[in-house]
């Protein structure tokens, strides 16, 4: 799954939101800048997601050695 065009769009996409969603200059309350430290948080994760898939597949490799 990590290797497809797909794939690689959608993290394209996700980092693009990253960066938009990044600015809080326009803020006005306090709840506004909770609820994009959310956002941020949630798409952090998505862009993490090969990383960690790919480090729990290497782990199992290695402990069946």
């Amino acid at each position: 799954m990590f290797a497809s065009q797909g794939w690689k769009d959608f993290i394209e996409d996700v980092n693009l939101a990253a960066i938009k969603t990044g600015d809080i200059h326009n803020l006005s309350t306090i709840e506004q800048l909770h609820f994009k430290k959310g956002e941020l948080s949630i798409l952090e994760w998505i862009t993490s997601i090969e990383t960690l898939s790919r480090d729990a597949y290497d782990q199992l490799l290695e402990e069946e050695r």
